[in-house]
């Protein structure tokens, strides 16, 4: 079923184990769009990691992507999985205010978490690129939390 953009989808790498015997499998995850050649480099979703939990993709957006878990073992040997994705149209993440963005985008800072807080100025830069209506105030304040975060 698809999902909706805005909404976190969960992804997971289930029953990989490494053929010689040896432990420490590695795992990163990633999406390209669909249409892509497998040549084109997916956008990551975090590094790599021996924990085999699951992985959430908190703000995906619109559109039809490939999933991709990166596989390595402990001899630099990769393999990949891959799963096909569709995220709908949701609503703009702008659309009831940004007090709740910016909260989170002050506590991703906070908790030192790149992975998330990157994929959330994804995010608020799609709204505010498909979003006309958005005024320079509001702008303003999100650029200075983004932007300003990473200074």
């Amino acid at each position: 079923a698809p999902a909706v953009a805005g909404e976190p989808v969960t992804i997971q790498a289930v029953g990989w184990q490494d053929d010689d015997g040896t432990d420490g499998l590695m795992y990163r995850y990633g999406y390209r769009p669909q249409a892509a050649s497998t040549n084109v480099s997916a956008t990551p979703l975090g590094g790599r990691s021996m924990d085999q939990k699951p992985y959430t993709w908190s703000r995906p957006k619109k559109g039809n992507w490939t999933l991709i878990c990166y596989i390595y073992d402990n001899l630099a040997a990769m393999t990949e999985s891959t799963v096909d994705i569709e995220i709908l149209e949701g609503e703009s993440l702008i659309a009831n205010g940004t007090t709740g963005l910016l909260a989170d985008a002050q506590t991703l800072q906070a908790e030192a978490n790149v992975d998330a807080y990157a994929q959330l100025g994804d995010a608020v830069g799609d709204s505010l690129n498909s979003d006309a209506s958005v005024d320079a105030d509001t702008k303003k304040a999100l650029r200075k939390a983004f932007i300003g975060g990473l200074a």
